[in-house]
């Protein structure tokens, strides 16, 4: 059967899996409790299971802000060694590291958010609905997990691209 109307924005993710989809404020939560990791993971399922207009730029995203935060600590470095930075000034500058994956958090929120919105709407609720949120559940056991997943591998730069 084909449907003849489809609005353009209209989410065509859910289904069986719209037990999944989460709010993307629990994601976006993940990742200033957890880290990075959580809150790409969790963005980026969001991102499949919605299926929203905008869902391959969200996983682009989810990509970029990991994989840009340990360039962006490489630049410094580079940056420092050439004695264009100070060493004063370099820990300072470590906080352009935070803003980017926070600004590129609160980018994939601001995405996701019209999508799920939708979503709601026109499906009757999401994962929130429950009595405990699902997203709370796995916030709370990402930054239980926190330390084992930054402790994984002995890099400074895993560390700072899964914080």
């Amino acid at each position: 059967m084909t449907v003849a109307y489809h609005i353009q924005d209209e989410p065509t993710g859910g289904g069986r899996a719209g037990a999944f989809i989460l709010n993307p404020f629990w994601p976006l939560l993940g990742m200033m409790f957890a880290g990075a990791w959580l809150g790409a993971l969790l963005f980026t399922s969001n991102a499949i299971l919605l299926r929203g207009p905008t869902w391959r730029r969200e996983i682009a995203l989810a990509i970029l802000m990991l994989v840009g935060a340990p360039a962006l600590l490489m630049l410094l470095a580079m940056l420092g060694d050439q004695g264009l930075i100070s060493r004063r000034a370099f820990q300072y500058t470590l906080i352009l590291v935070v803003v980017w994956k926070l600004a590129i958090g609160y980018w994939i929120f601001f995405l996701q958010q019209n999508t799920h919105a939708l979503y709601e709407y026109f499906s009757g609720g999401s994962a929130t609905g429950q009595s405990v949120p699902t997203g709370a559940v796995l916030v709370i056991g990402g930054s239980m997990l926190k330390s084992t997943v930054v402790g994984a591998v002995a890099s400074p730069f895993w560390q700072w691209m899964v914080l």
